[in-house]
């Protein structure tokens, strides 16, 4: 809606009231979640560095946006390294429901090719590009029980050859 300044000033303004022994964190977990869909992705990577996630689930989202920034940053180094090791980690939680773990562990797989997908594309011909396009949309279109499987959806609709 395009009502930016507002959002951030709620944010400010309603941290008070947050529980005290969780304040900063959830203020910062939200803060830096407004600074991603605003696209100032240094500022949303800070402020998630200093987060210590006592949820398991904004532990998650967190990461997600994480992996994001770096996928829009094009930081592929960061982004893959990321990605394998909140791979395993989510393997040993076991605080986190299975079906939540099974649907995000879909996501990631699919997000990797994603990621590839985009990382290659110059270097592809036209046909290839169409080939893996294809094949990488099919298995996000199929894909049942998948985290954010409407966020994949549009990012594969931007790489439409």
């Amino acid at each position: 809606m395009g009502r930016t300044a507002w959002v951030e000033t709620f944010l400010h303004q309603h941290k008070m009231f947050l529980p005290a022994a969780q304040r900063e964190n959830v203020f910062n977990y939200n803060l830096a979640a407004f600074y991603y869909q605003t696209q100032a992705y240094d500022q949303a990577v800070e402020l998630l560095q200093s987060v210590t996630f006592t949820d398991p689930y904004l532990d998650i989202n967190g990461r997600i946006i994480l992996l994001k920034i770096y996928y829009y940053q094009e930081n592929y180094f960061s982004f893959y390294y990321f990605l394998d090791a909140f791979k395993i980690g989510l393997k040993r939680n076991r605080d986190v429901a299975t079906p939540y773990r099974t649907a995000i562990h879909t996501f990631l797989g699919l997000f990797r090719r994603l990621a590839q997908l985009r990382e290659r594309w110059e270097h592809q011909t036209k046909t290839k590009r169409r080939t893996n396009y294809d094949k990488l949309h099919d298995r996000i279109q199929n894909a049942p029980n998948c985290f954010d499987q409407r966020w994949l959806k549009g990012e594969i609709e931007k790489r439409k050859p």
